[in-house]
């Protein structure tokens, strides 16, 4: 996990805002952006994680 938010510790903003992140959290799976808080299995369905389930 990398810290995105200018206030936050040990921020890491700067790419972020190259890229044009807008919100947190964000997620870039697979060369696609997209913010917004998700369930843990979409997340695991876009990058195509098939281990264990059970989170």
């Amino acid at each position: 996990m990398i810290e995105c938010a200018e206030d936050g510790v040990n921020s890491q903003a700067s790419p972020f805002k190259q890229q044009g992140v807008q919100g947190y959290p964000s997620w870039q799976i697979k060369g696609v952006l997209d913010s917004g808080v998700k369930p843990v299995n979409t997340p695991a369905d876009l990058s195509g994680y098939t281990a264990s389930r059970d989170f």
